[in-house]
């Protein structure tokens, strides 16, 4: 029971990897999850050593329900979708199964007389070991990268076609165990299977180096977009601005001249055509197509660009925004990031409705803290998994929602939630320095 239990243990470092890319996803602190975690494993652990001791179970079976009883935990821990935990799970188990192999193949090269079903203290102690090295080589990869990749990408799809690899690569080292240690000791069994081993490990770690290249390459390129789109808007923006400040100073050149022409038809009591005149140069007169929101002006210009869709969609909005006349830490940029993916999330929900209709607020509270709140009316279903909104656009991803929370958490901020009664809203918290 001893060395079985010793075995099992190959289950800490692994939780602990499991972890590493979780750190901004977790339900609880972590000094809470990490013992609740612990006590539960060990508690499972000595449960199914007992078990198995008593009921003659071989260890294979008990460890499967170790790993399910682990995820269950795991789960229950975390504030992500189950794709994204069971793709994790799935890759630290991969990883895993390679280690146990490289343990079986030290433990044949020792015990050559023993077989898949003998577990030995060579084993236990070198599969622990290796579990323990690979939780200190990983942290910082997974810590700094992989933290970013579970933070931002919100594919399903994508964290779905994980799987199968991890699957794959725990079948092929179930498979290349052999049921008796002396096949190792077989002309080059031994150092064929090192060689494949080793070639898997390797395969391992390109493939998820691969994986964080292409899916942060797709997230710049999202922002990238974003971002452009946020410049068109301002644009088109600052251009309605120009054109407005044109007219209005070719009024006020003229206005002398008309000054002029109102007194004469006044004086000459020509009543009917000063009112013609007068009937014609209102309309001549510029319309101001800019709204002063605020004295930030990439801001003001986006703003100016979502009232106006709104107003063409018909849906009421009120905006409050004094808290962009104030000078802030959060980049431009960032900011009317947040804001557009606030804003047209909220219209695009108001969309099919006939008295839609949205407010829109910027407070600094406390004077350290920058709070946007949006409420807005919607129309449809609402659509969510594990706790997380989805999009209901056709072909969406609900990359917008992600974005928002990003930008909180990039600034040491939170971003939350909620919809009840045809209302949904949002609540953005960013501290400011």
């Amino acid at each position: 029971m001893i060395i079985e239990f010793l075995s099992f243990l190959i289950v800490f470092p692994a939780a602990v990897i499991c972890l590493y890319p979780m750190k901004n996803q977790l339900r609880f602190r972590l000094r809470y999850t990490l013992p609740t975690m612990v006590l539960a494993l060990a508690a499972g652990i000595l449960l199914v050593s007992w078990a198995g001791l008593r009921f003659r179970i071989k260890p294979n079976p008990l460890l499967f329900c170790i790993m399910i009883l682990f995820y269950l935990c795991y789960q229950y821990c975390l504030k992500v979708s189950v794709n994204k935990s069971l793709s994790v799970f799935f890759s630290v188990s991969a990883l895993m199964s390679i280690l146990s192999m490289f343990a079986a193949s030290f433990d044949a090269w020792r015990n050559p007389t023993l077989g898949v079903d003998s577990y030995t203290l060579d084993y236990a102690l070198f599969q622990l070991g290796a579990g323990v090295l690979a939780a200190v080589l990983l942290a910082w990869p997974l810590i700094h990268y992989g933290s970013v990749v579970i933070d931002q990408l919100n594919i399903d799809r994508i964290w779905n076609w994980t799987i199968p690899f991890s699957l794959l690569l725990i079948i092929i080292n179930l498979y290349l165990r052999p049921v008796k240690y002396e096949t190792f000791h077989t002309n080059r069994v031994a150092s064929a299977v090192i060689i494949i081993l080793v070639v898997l490990l390797i395969l391992w770690v390109l493939l998820h180096v691969t994986f964080y290249v292409i899916v942060t390459g797709i997230l710049q390129a999202a922002k990238v977009q974003e971002e452009k789109q946020i410049l068109e808007m301002q644009e088109s923006q600052f251009i309605s601005q120009q054109r407005y400040m044109e007219e209005s100073a070719r009024a006020r050149h003229d206005f002398r001249q008309n000054i002029r022409t109102i007194w004469e038809l006044y004086e000459a009591g020509d009543y009917a055509s000063l009112g013609e005149f007068l009937k014609k140069y209102i309309e001549d007169l510029p319309q101001n197509e800019v709204t002063y929101f605020c004295s930030d002006h990439a801001v003001n210009a986006l703003l100016n660009y979502y009232s106006g869709m709104a107003a063409r969609q018909q849906i009421e909005m009120d905006i409050d925004a004094e808290a962009f006349d104030t000078r802030l830490s959060v980049l431009d940029v960032d900011l009317c990031r947040l804001i557009g993916n606030l804003l047209e999330n909220a219209i695009y929900a108001c969309r099919d409705m006939e008295k839609g209709w949205i407010q829109f607020s910027a407070r600094i509270l406390h004077g350290n803290a920058l709070y946007i709140f949006t409420t807005n009316s919607y129309s449809g279903e609402i659509r969510k998994s594990n706790g997380k909104y989805l999009s209901t656009r056709k072909g969406g991803k609900g990359i917008g929602l992600a974005s928002i929370e990003a930008i909180a958490h990039q600034y040491g901020g939170t971003a939350e939630f909620s919809h009840e009664g045809g209302i949904f809203q949002a609540n953005v918290q960013i501290p400011l320095q």
